[in-house]
């Protein structure tokens, strides 16, 4: 059995991910998009970008883990990644800062393959840990704490949206540059392999047959058990990123004030992002503390996808900020139990014990595929949907059918659930 603490700190290098893709996607990005091509293109920008970010992240994502499944160094297959990623991270971050005031679209698509290629290169061997060291009774609590760490992290961004007005553009990618820094060292000192328990597996002295990476990327794809948490998190994620990209714009175009009880809690749509997500990861972090100690997973991740279809049926009917500070409970409820049950189950699924880097790269499609496809096409049903709205007297009717979007793709992966095997549930 693995200590606490190693868990914690293997699972830290998610606090400064969480931190950074928090307040840069949901506040910093938008608000620079915005800025560099105008209001009337702002959702098929952000949409274009998040594509190029994703399509990033899916070639590097497999090969940052195909590559460290293969390395061998005193820290073990995982760790110098690891430590790689939080430094480039922080370097990229601090670029960011220093040219944050006069934002062009170009340069703004640079920073965000930038961005992803240096996550990457950490992200998928991280995640070969858990299956790598872990023993197969502590997953759901490492699991757990991965996902508490990325809630954390985005109550941190959070907290850093909300206190947009004082720190600005350049104070908000500055702080989650030192967060990386911070953050480095204990992530190494986590993740750098030493065998802990008589069942962990002793990956880093297993040879790793060489194989071509095309052959190998499609490999994980014959397991019944690999492909069914692959289609069941593609689905989910499709309904999440088509609401969760444009909350900032939803703010400001749908809501028609930040009071609640007649009390002002928000001066701007950032500050009332951040106070959104604020809200939503501290109900996240209590819901994936609670699913880490909940053997069977797959109940887990259905009621989790229940509670995020409600939150999005309810912002089809009421946009007053109260309610929408309401769905964040609900959203973040099902958000912190759906990280923690997926990942659970995903490490027990892995079907090649010689490849875990590869796979979850590979697992780690289900979240970028979407990505790709939900910004960009969501984007585009937003602005046609609004403009078409603006001549018939319903301005903000784009935002309504992207919650009826993202309903029924979780109604869907509630379904797949049902599918969704495992060496161990």
């Amino acid at each position: 059995m693995l200590p606490t603490r190693r868990l914690a700190l293997a699972a830290s290098f998610w606090f400064a991910s969480a931190t950074e893709w928090t307040v840069v996607g949901i506040v910093l990005f938008p608000h620079q998009i915005r800025e560099a091509v105008g209001e009337a293109n702002k959702g098929r920008a952000l949409g274009l970008a998040f594509a190029l970010g994703s399509l990033v992240a899916l070639v590097a994502a497999p090969s940052m883990g195909f590559w460290s499944d293969r390395r061998r160094s005193a820290g073990g297959r995982r760790a110098p990644f690891v430590l790689a990623a939080a430094i480039g991270s922080a370097i990229v971050l601090a670029v960011a800062a220093a040219s944050s005031r006069t934002p062009r679209f170009g340069s703004l698509l640079a920073l965000i393959v930038a961005l992803q290629l240096v996550h990457n290169l950490g992200a998928s061997p991280l995640g070969a840990w858990i299956p790598d060291e872990v023993p197969s009774v502590q997953r759901g609590r490492a699991a757990g704490w991965v996902s508490v760490m990325r809630m954390l992290g985005m109550i941190a961004g959070g907290a850093l949206g909300v206190a947009f007005g004082a720190l600005g553009t350049r104070g908000g990618y500055a702080i989650a540059a030192v967060t990386y820094v911070v953050i480095a060292p204990l992530a190494w000192a986590g993740s750098a392999a030493r065998l802990a328990s008589p069942d962990a597996i002793d990956i880093e002295r297993t040879e790793v047959p060489a194989r071509p990476l095309r052959r190998a990327l499609l490999e994980p794809f014959r397991d019944s058990a690999f492909r069914a948490i692959f289609a069941m998190r593609f689905v989910a994620m499709m309904g999440l990123f088509s609401v969760q990209a444009f909350l900032l714009y939803f703010l400001r175009d749908a809501v028609p004030s930040f009071r609640v009880a007649g009390v002002t809690l928000a001066r701007t749509a950032e500050s009332a992002a951040g106070l959104f997500v604020t809200v939503m990861v501290v109900m996240a972090v209590c819901a994936a503390s609670i699913a880490g100690r909940i053997r069977r997973q797959t109940r887990v991740v259905a009621a989790s996808l229940v509670a995020q279809g409600l939150a999005a049926i309810v912002l089809l009917f009421w946009n007053e900020f109260a309610v929408v500070l309401a769905t964040a409970v609900l959203f973040g409820a099902g958000f912190g139990a759906f990280q923690t049950g997926t990942l659970a189950l995903a490490s027990d699924a892995l079907p090649d014990v010689n490849h875990h880097g590869r796979d979850m790269g590979i697992w780690g499609a289900s979240l970028v595929l979407p990505q790709m496809f939900a910004a960009p096409l969501a984007g585009l049903l937003l602005d046609a949907c609004n403009r078409w709205g603006a001549r018939h007297g319903a301005p903000v009717v784009g935002y309504r059918v992207l919650f009826v979007g993202a309903t029924l793709c979780f109604v869907v992966a509630i379904g797949l659930v049902t599918r969704v095997g495992g060496r161990r549930r």
